[in-house]
């Protein structure tokens, strides 16, 4: 796992710490698109989209981190760490269940159509 993590430009991870999440958001996603067989880059993207819905309270922007959540998860056999590999997953399923608690609720609060959700 350490040799991957060179992979990954370390500007990446200052804007993470920064928490300028939409920057990072940006360069991960670009290091998705280099490097598609790399897991890190997905996990970044999906790490920093879903800080940056929860900050925006964006339910787009939480639909492209579990999109990412779920590229990472399918790279299931190119991820050492099986621990983050763990965190990942139950993060991607208690943001999936987020979403689809929104659903339900606009669908029976009197809303009908669930594309009124953001």
């Amino acid at each position: 796992m350490k040799s991957k993590q060179k992979s990954i430009n370390p500007h990446t991870y200052t804007h993470t710490n920064e928490k300028n999440y939409a920057a990072a958001a940006k360069i991960f996603g670009k290091l998705t698109h280099q490097h598609p067989d790399k897991p890190e880059g997905f996990l970044g993207q999906a790490r920093s989209l879903d800080k940056l819905a929860d900050k925006q309270r964006s339910n787009s922007l939480l639909s492209q981190a579990l999109q990412a959540y779920k590229r990472y998860l399918a790279l299931g056999d190119a991820i050492a760490d099986l621990a983050q590999f763990r965190a990942a997953a139950e993060r991607c399923i208690e943001r999936m269940r987020f979403m689809g608690k929104l659903v339900w609720l606009s669908l029976h609060a009197g809303g009908g159509s669930a594309s009124a959700i953001n």
